[in-house]
């Protein structure tokens, strides 16, 4: 074989690795299921906008759009496993989504100022 064979060969290889096929789309957050692990979740709809952990439970907040309309979901996990998927609506219950941002990185916070390890 040719070097530029070789070459256009190990590039498409590349590519073919490197493209993600992972998408926060209502139809891949609807294929979360009960049970399901956090490496599966991560898998199918991508990384969350937002992290928070509390009493040993991880919330994902995942925001995606459906007819232009902005639409969030929090997807909880108990012991790396899904428990709960459920909507969720930045603006009720704990004011904005900014003022809910702010409160789960403050939460996140050690008293050095470092983030906790959501994993242990």
């Amino acid at each position: 074989m040719s070097n530029s064979v070789l070459i256009l060969i190990s590039c498409l290889t590349i590519s073919l690795f490197t493209t993600s096929c992972a998408s926060t789309t209502e139809e891949n957050i609807e294929r979360i299921t009960v049970g399901m692990n956090k490496a599966v979740v991560l898998d199918i709809v991508g990384d969350p906008s937002t992290t928070s952990r509390s009493n040993s439970v991880d919330n994902w907040i995942y925001k995606y759009y459906t007819n232009d309309i902005e639409k969030h979901v929090n997807v909880s996990f108990k012991n790396g496993r899904v428990i709960k998927v459920r909507n969720f609506d930045p603006d009720e219950g704990e004011g904005t989504y900014q003022d809910y941002t702010k409160k789960i990185k403050s939460d996140r916070k050690s008293k050095d100022g470092s983030f906790k390890n959501l994993d242990e």
